[in-house]
């Protein structure tokens, strides 16, 4: 089949479950990083013959599997991060969190990363301030794991130790602590889109119901008993910053920000100590 005809073969597969703007960027995707096959190639393929087996990719997705699984990574601040269905895929907004800690983390700075996953703001973090000393954590060994390649091929050096938070902390002193910790209350898993529920690792997502701020609150509690007191920065969900800065200043965090992500919403706060 011509390029201009597989292209309306992948747009009719995938009807049912993308748009067809979304289905047209999730082949662009799967072209260059797969096959590299370039814009401006595929282009100019519409009324040449082209020869991709398609099939099995198009029932992955089909089925809700997202592409960045099927591709094997996804992109973070412009770094390839190996992912798969035991960590979750690192989203554009956090990278606003990361740039903010670059420009403002005072040098030398030792920052604990807690559930880092894909162990992509530890090692961005790095790549950009090697001046930074970096641990993260991760109650996750196959998640480790991940990170750990992930470090790996991005050579940088990140100390990861496997350990849960509502344990209290890792032996250890820091100057900075950062996360991004689940929050999603199980009752809302029911109305969640499936490539979420059923290709995401829950442990990263969910927590009881009734107890949205969990860690927020157990790693505020935690850091506040530290001899120093660290810096804390937080990703949180946009209907839950204004609780979560309430929680820090409960344990006696002073000099609170809340900044927006790249859609212009409250996303991000910040406990200077």
């Amino acid at each position: 089949m011509t390029g201009r005809e597989l292209q309306m073969f992948w747009n009719d597969s995938l009807s049912s479950v993308y748009e067809p703007s979304e289905a047209q960027q999730l082949l662009r995707m799967w072209l260059e990083d797969v096959h590299e096959v370039s814009r401006m190639e595929w282009i100019s393929s519409a009324d040449r013959e082209v020869h991709f087996d398609v099939e099995n990719v198009l029932e992955r997705l089909q089925k809700g599997e997202p592409i960045q699984h099927i591709i094997g990574f996804a992109y973070f601040m412009d770094m390839k991060f190996q992912v798969n269905s035991d960590v979750l895929i690192p989203r554009p907004e956090t990278e606003d969190l990361v740039r903010w800690l670059v420009d403002h983390l005072p040098e030398g700075s030792r920052v604990l990363d807690i559930g880092t996953g894909s162990g992509c703001i530890a090692i961005t973090l790095k790549k950009y301030r090697p001046d930074l000393e970096l641990t993260a954590l991760d109650v996750s060994v196959d998640a480790l794991k991940v990170a750990r390649n992930n470090a790996k091929e991005l050579a940088v050096e990140v100390r990861f130790i496997e350990h849960d938070i509502l344990s209290g902390l890792p032996p250890g002193d820091w100057d900075a602590i950062v996360s991004n910790p689940p929050y999603i209350e199980e009752k809302e898993r029911p109305g969640m889109s499936k490539n979420v529920v059923d290709f995401d690792p829950n442990l990263a997502l969910f927590v009881p119901d009734g107890r949205p701020e969990l860690f927020y609150e157990e790693i505020s509690k935690v850091a506040a008993s530290m001899p120093s007191r660290p810096w804390l920065a937080f990703e949180c969900h946009i209907n839950h910053t204004q609780k979560v800065a309430q929680i820090m200043r409960d344990y006696g965090w002073k000099g609170l920000e809340i900044l927006d992500d790249i859609t212009e919403r409250p996303r991000f706060v910040i406990g200077r100590s």
